[in-house]
This record gives C-alpha cells, structure tokens and sequence, in this order.
C-alpha cells in the first residue's frame, strides 16, 4: 500500500514542491518568539505559543507516528511562509485532514498539549489528482484558544502573515501617572494559571487560561499598620450603612497566644512599618475602596507577579528561593505547644519568634517598573511577607469559573464556591511560615470564611484605562 506522506517537513521558501502533492501553510496572529538574532524590543508581546504539532489524519482519526511532526516555531517562520508541510495522500483519496495545534512547550506535562491552553484546528484534504500541486492556508486564531475546532481550507496565502496581530497581547500603557507610593502594571495577556504546580497541589491550582488584564496602579508594597491607622477616620465615614469597620486583631506579648505574631496596636509604636495582618477581607477592601481603588484581582496579582507574560514560577524567575530571596519559612517559633511552631523553621533566626518583617527586607523578592519618565518603582514581597488578600470571591480550579474556554478578559470571580463553601475569598502569594511552593506566582489558597490570619494582609490597585 502507498505511504500516506511522502514528504512531512517543514519546507523554506526556496523549497520546489514534487509533481503533486499538497501544500499546507499555518498561520496564525498570536505572537511567537522573535527570530533568532533578532534585537531586543520592549515593546515586543512575550510569546504566547512556540510549538506547533502537525498530523495527518485518515477519516479523523491518526494513523501512526510517522504521520505526526513538532516543530519550534518564531516569528521569522510565519512572516516568510516557512511554516508549512508537503503531504501526499493516495491520489482521488478524500478521507484524509491534517490536525493543526499551536501550544507552549514548557506548560506540557504529558506528551499531549493541554486542551485548555493551544490553538486547535482540524481541516479536510482535497483529493490529489496525481498531477497537480494544491495549496491550503490553515490560520490560527488566539481567540479560539480552548477550542477543539473543524476548518475548511483558506486556500493559497494572500498577503502578509498576522503573526504576531491579535490586539489582547499587545502591551497598554497607564493612562495617567502612579501615585508616589504606587507603579503602573501595563496592560498586556499570559497564561494564568501553572499545570505543573497543579500537580502538586491539586484542584486549587489554575490549570492554564489565556488571559487579558487592563493597565493598573499597584502598591509598591503591603499596607502597613501606619497607614491603616492613618485612614480609619475616612473609612467610617466611607462605610456603607450596616458595614462596621473592624480594627484588626491586637498584638500580644504572650508568645503562646496567635496573636503574638499581630502587628496591630492601639497606640503608634514599633510595628508602625510592618504590613498589616489579623485584618478581615471586608476592612481590607473598604481601605483600598477608601483610596480610590480595591484589592487586586487573582489575575492582576498573578499577572505581575509572574513577569507580566514571561510565565515565570517566581517574582525573580525560576530558580527555587533561598531564606535572603524572601520572606518565608519563619515558622517553628513560640512556646512549643503555640500553633506556628509546626511551620517550616528553614529561615527564622533562633532568637526570633519569626513573623512579619518591614518591607524591602529581602533581596530577590521585588520587581522594577518605570513610569513613562524613566523613574524606577520598586515593588517588593509579592512572594513572600504576607499572603495577601484578592477581590475574588474563591472558586476552585474544577469549577466553571476557571473551566472557561476562550480568553478570559479582566476576569473576576463573584459567585461563591459551590465545592469549598468554607472558603470566601483567595489570597495569593506566600506568608512568614510559607514552605517554599507557596512563593510561586501561581500559587493560590482559600481564605477561611470571616477569619483573620496572622500571615495574611493586603495591597491596593487602582485601575489605570
């Protein structure tokens, strides 16, 4: 019997196809890496996708592995219509498609691509002739991401390529300037989520969805008790009716009690530059809605905290924390039937108790953005300090919230979790006595429903449209 492909490469533009076969070119608008060699641009979308698996089907489904190809792919490759494959099918056959995916190499954790997160299309053949060669442009859209989709052919190219075009990647600028306390987070999209660290923890972590998040302000850092203080005269006022303003829960000497590790107290003394904690979510929100703008959403966290696109496991990068990268791994301390004292003790210095530090205490914990001027904005301890507070209400990663196909736009979860009722709202990033995972960008957890947490405050973001 004739081999199904007699040719399955990719082919470059000086390529002479054979007497009859069909060419097939993909395109696609979402944006790839850059060709190699190619300078450094700022204004350059981090790549969404840069794997493409090719496959030949016979009446839908695949035939063997000789008929599958992946290949790395770049920008340079569309906008010169290198991507592209010769087949040749039994001449007069009609049985036959190729299937077309476009997915990130590093979010795969089996051999096959993550539904969720690759551009997925399928279309038919036309019979050979056993004389001619036919060409079919198959595009790619990133709207269509999440979606297992059936094309028909858009015949030979026209024109240039759209690599690179789809608009929700393209960075936005901050209307307006940040306060002197505040940066600006260009708007832009990434994948929310971590398929790797959802193998570790499970269903509370995001398995992948591409997002779009709006320019915003954000809080070079969390808010502290000094600040806090400073506003409690403006948020009674600001109140709605029948919201009462909860003052956090006080400090207490005794080490053996939870409170030892709140920074809160009735007069201004040592604590006044340390974050906040022992705060409910409600007074958290209200002192942000006070300031002209709310806690971060789950996506707006994330989408800074992981590079802003670069995917990156960490506020620094990839690499694992060490105890001068972050603050974590405080814990262990108090009397030794106090309920920290079973937390990872890796970072705590023996004399401490551990517990919250001023901010800008580490070294690695921290990400420079510039305003439009030029000035440098540090922000610190998104990974490590305290978890903080997120506007969402909380919803497992199973659920249907996070179970959407398509591009998510500024998402925002407000129907409470119908799987973890005890929970009301996520906080992300890692606290004091965090092990080491809970630093990552991805990490998530659930906030126990009216409860206060010794490891957990808040930052504020405005919106910046």
């Amino acid at each position: 019997m004739r081999r199904v492909i007699a040719a399955v490469a990719l082919l470059s533009a000086a390529c002479t196809p054979s007497a009859s076969q069909i060419i097939l070119y993909v395109d696609t608008d979402a944006p790839v890496p850059p060709s190699p060699g190619a300078l450094p641009d700022p204004n350059r979308p981090p790549a969404l996708f840069d794997r493409l698996r090719l496959e030949v089907l016979r009446d839908g489904a695949a035939i063997d592995s000789n008929t599958r190809r992946d290949f790395s792919v770049d920008e340079g490759m569309f906008s010169s219509r290198a991507v592209s494959i010769g087949i040749v099918p039994p001449a007069f056959a009609s049985n036959y498609s190729v299937r077309a995916r476009l997915y990130r190499f590093s979010a795969l954790v089996t051999d096959e691509p993550n539904p969720s997160s690759t551009l997925d299309a399928t279309i038919p053949l036309p019979p050979l002739d056993g004389s001619s060669v036919q060409r079919v442009m198959l595009h790619l859209n990133t709207e269509e991401v999440g979606q297992s989709l059936t094309k028909t052919s858009e015949g030979a190219p026209n024109g240039s390529s759209s690599v690179g075009s789809w608009t929700g990647a393209q960075i936005v600028p901050c209307a307006g300037a940040p306060n002197d306390d505040e940066a600006c987070v260009p708007g832009g999209a990434f994948w929310i989520g971590d398929p790797h660290l959802g193998l570790v923890v499970g269903q509370a972590i995001i398995a992948e969805r591409l997002t779009v998040v709006s320019p915003y302000f954000i809080d070079l850092h969390e808010v502290t008790v000094a600040q806090l203080r400073a506003s409690i005269p403006a948020m009674i006022k600001a109140a709605p009716p029948g919201q009462d303003v909860y003052l956090p829960l006080k400090h207490d000497t005794d080490v053996t009690t939870a409170n030892a590790w709140c920074n809160w107290t009735t007069q201004p003394d040592a604590f006044e530059s340390f974050p906040v904690n022992c705060i409910d979510w409600a007074t958290a929100q209200l002192y942000c809605q006070t300031k002209g703008g709310d806690l971060p959403s789950e996506a707006q966290f994330e989408y800074v905290a992981s590079g802003r696109g670069l995917e990156d496991d960490y506020v620094w990068g990839h690499d694992e924390p060490s105890c001068d990268d972050a603050i974590w791994g405080r814990g262990g301390g108090g009397g030794d039937d106090s309920w920290v004292h079973s937390y990872p003790s890796d970072c705590r210095d023996p004399a401490s108790i551990g517990g919250a530090l001023v901010s800008s205490s580490t070294r690695r914990d921290r990400i420079v953005l510039s305003t439009s001027g030029g000035d440098p904005r540090v922000i610190v301890d998104l990974a490590g300090n305290l978890a903080e507070f997120a506007r969402d209400a909380w919803n497992r990663a199973d659920e249907p919230f996070w179970m959407q196909n398509g591009v998510l736009i500024d998402p925002v979860a407000t129907q409470p979790s119908q799987e973890d009722p005890g929970f009301s709202h996520p906080s992300r990033g890692g606290g004091w006595y965090s092990f080491a995972l809970a630093l990552r960008a991805a990490y998530r957890d659930g906030v126990v429903t009216d409860s206060v947490s010794e490891a957990v405050g808040f930052r504020c973001i405005r919106t910046a449209r």
